[in-house]
């Protein structure tokens, strides 16, 4: 009798129901994409086989296993993995950041008038600039609302300012944000011309 593991088991029931398991991907998206995961598993050894480095966390210290896994592996066939169809999204998708000004009654009320998004910070977990709320519960690294206060500001200059360019070319702007005088001109809660 053939002796199967609880890897190869979870294996075949994932592929009946259809679907693709992470450490069939994981591989992919190193090798074609570029992409390197930290991945932080408990009482698995799963991705030992595909793993360039392994930690191994002891009493609240690093400890670099991978020479010992390495060694445990020879000799053990590594899981079957054949995921289908990886590819990479098409570059070039646009983000639609319109509505780079909001219009409001003036202070007078015989009419209306142009100023820049407002900017709304709702704790950690929420934002709006203008009239877009996003909604940031599910985004673990946030830990300050001062974070989503800045992501805020971020969403307002790049709708002002970056329209009509490629997610790819925003990223790339947001990163290598604006010099200080343009950001504090950015960042500044008055609005800009004639007041209201």
């Amino acid at each position: 009798m053939q002796s199967i593991s609880y890897f190869e088991v979870i294996h075949i029931l994932v592929h009946y129901t259809g679907e693709i398991s992470f450490l069939e991907r994981a591989l992919d998206l190193w090798q074609k994409a570029g992409v390197s995961l930290i991945l932080v598993v408990g009482s698995s050894g799963a991705y030992f086989h595909i793993a360039n480095c392994v930690v191994q966390m002891d009493a609240y210290h690093a400890k670099d296993i991978t020479a010992q896994v390495k060694a445990a592996l020879e000799g053990r066939p590594a899981p079957m993995l054949s995921a289908p169809g990886f590819h990479l999204p098409a570059g070039g998708r646009v983000v639609d950041l319109s509505g780079d000004r909001q219009t409001r009654k003036n202070y007078r009320g015989n009419g209306y008038c142009q100023e820049r998004l407002n900017v709304k910070r709702f704790g950690k977990t929420a934002f709006s600039a203008g009239d877009r709320e996003l909604d940031l519960r599910y985004v673990e690294q946030l830990v300050d609302a001062g974070q989503t206060l800045a992501l805020a500001y971020m969403v307002r200059y790049a709708r002002e300012h970056l329209t009509g360019q490629s997610v790819e070319e925003i990223s790339a702007a947001l990163f290598i944000f604006p010099s200080l005088s343009s950001l504090r001109s950015s960042w500044a809660w008055e609005s800009e011309g004639d007041a209201c």
